[in-house]
C-alpha cells in the first residue's frame, strides 16, 4: 500500500509542479494594481469603483462606505459574503487613506447605496451605470 501510494504521488509531481509553475508565471505578469484588483475578484467587488478609488481619492483622504440596499442587492446578484467584505476590503486597498464614520468622512464610496441622503452633501466624482459611486463630501 505505501508503494502504490508512493508511486501515486511521485507520478502525480510533474504536473502539480507544472500547475505550480503556471500559476507563479500568471501572478508575475499581474501589475501592482492588477495583483491589488485580483483581491477583488475572490470577493466578487466591482473592478471598476475599486480602480476608480484608488485613483480618485488622495492619499491623505478619510472615506466612507455605504453598502447596497436590498433592492440594489438583489437585482445584482450581490452575494451576502461581498456585502460583509466592502468595508474590510476598501480599508485595506485604499491603505494609507483611513476609513472613518459617515459624518467625518472626506470621500464617500456608495456601493450601490440609497444616494437621497447624500444629495446637496456630495459632489459625485465617480459613477457608472450600475449604482456605483464615488463622492466628496461638502
Amino acid at each position: 500500500m505505501v508503494l502504490i501510494a508512493g508511486l501515486t504521488a511521485l507520478s502525480r509531481l510533474p504536473h502539480t509542479l507544472s500547475d505550480l509553475n503556471s500559476k507563479a508565471a500568471q501572478n508575475d505578469k499581474y501589475t501592482a494594481v492588477g495583483k491589488q484588483l485580483a483581491s477583488a475578484d475572490s470577493l466578487d467587488i466591482d473592478n471598476g469603483v475599486a480602480g476608480a478609488a484608488m485613483s480618485v481619492l488622495p492619499r491623505d483622504a478619510t472615506f466612507t462606505v455605504v453598502p447596497p440596499t436590498t433592492t440594489f442587492a438583489r437585482l445584482n446578484e450581490v452575494a451576502p459574503l461581498t456585502i460583509e467584505a466592502l468595508s474590510p476590503y476598501f480599508r485595506y486597498l485604499l491603505l494609507p487613506r483611513r476609513e472613518v464614520a459617515p459624518d467625518q468622512a472626506e470621500w464617500v464610496i456608495c456601493y450601490g447605496c440609497d444616494q437621497r441622503p447624500l444629495r446637496g452633501h456630495t459632489r459625485w466624482v465617480w459613477t457608472d451605470e450600475n449604482g456605483l459611486a464615488i463622492g466628496r463630501m461638502r
